[in-house]
């Protein structure tokens, strides 16, 4: 959940930098203006409504949180993509209603942060996937505590009749 806020926050923080610094004002007004060509009954304008903040931020904060939950690179990329398409898809559908929202700041965000989520993922064990990927001794996973090596040296003992030698390792069988 930190890696999530990390990663959502600093991409969240590029949205609102693109936004604010009018970067994205010529997508905005260029987007508005084509609707309005095409027939939707827009005013033309390219003002974002009061509620684009929110659902930028939910939507990156989203598409994150899934990327650090779906386990599997090839999953985490299809996921963001799916998640850039219907973003992408749910704008002239709100100009159908007559609502202008321009995805181009959320895309960038989402984009952003899924690449960071991606890039995480390779570089750091995800919750999701450490129970396919270190099956050990029978599919448990095992322990930080070091109570499984000593079960497993009780058991050596046991099947072997020797004790095993320090550091759980056994004695070595002179060659005759």
């Amino acid at each position: 959940m930190a890696a999530t806020a990390v990663v959502g926050s600093f991409s969240f923080a590029l949205v609102l930098v693109m936004r604010v610094a009018g970067l994205l004002a010529p997508v905005d007004n260029g987007l508005a203006s084509g609707y309005v060509v095409q027939g939707f009954g827009l005013d033309g304008s390219g003002v974002q409504p009061a509620w684009a903040w929110p659902l930028e931020a939910l939507l990156v904060f989203a598409v994150v949180w899934l990327m650090f939950e779906t386990p599997g690179a090839g999953r985490r990329v299809m996921m963001l993509l799916t998640a850039l398409v219907l973003m992408l898809a749910l704008s002239p559908v709100l100009a159908l209603w007559g609502v202008f929202w321009s995805p181009a700041a959320a895309g960038l965000g989402t984009a952003w942060g899924g690449a960071c989520a991606l890039l995480w993922t390779r570089q750091h064990p995800m919750p999701c996937e450490l129970p396919e990927e270190q099956e050990l001794r029978g599919g448990k996973i095992i322990p930080m505590n070091g109570t499984e090596q000593k079960e497993d040296q009780a058991a050596d003992k046991q099947r072997s009749g020797n004790p095993p030698a320090k550091g759980g390792k056994k004695p070595r069988q002179r060659r005759k």
